[in-house]
């Protein structure tokens, strides 16, 4: 039996996404990276790609998915999935 051993990258606070200690990425850590409006997520000035007016990813179900907006893309396939603890 498999067991998921992945740290969260991310941690939902509200309709604020931040990110983890676990991140790999550089940045501001103690502050809103995106924000979630209805099943779309934003870059806020917190994010190290920078704000973007356009959703960069869209909630469908548990999953995340890029958007056209994104600079990869539409992904047909999750990219993030959501876990509750």
């Amino acid at each position: 039996m498999a067991h998921d051993t992945v740290k969260p990258q991310f941690d939902i606070r509200g309709n604020d996404i931040y990110s983890t200690v676990h991140n790999p990425t550089e940045g501001l850590k103690a502050m809103p990276w995106f924000k979630i409006k209805d099943n779309k997520i934003y870059n806020t000035t917190f994010n190290p790609n920078g704000h973007t007016l356009q959703p960069q990813y869209e909630i469908r179900g548990n999953s995340v998915y890029t958007t056209i907006h994104h600079p990869d893309g539409v992904s047909h396939m999750p990219v993030f999935n959501i876990k509750k603890n």
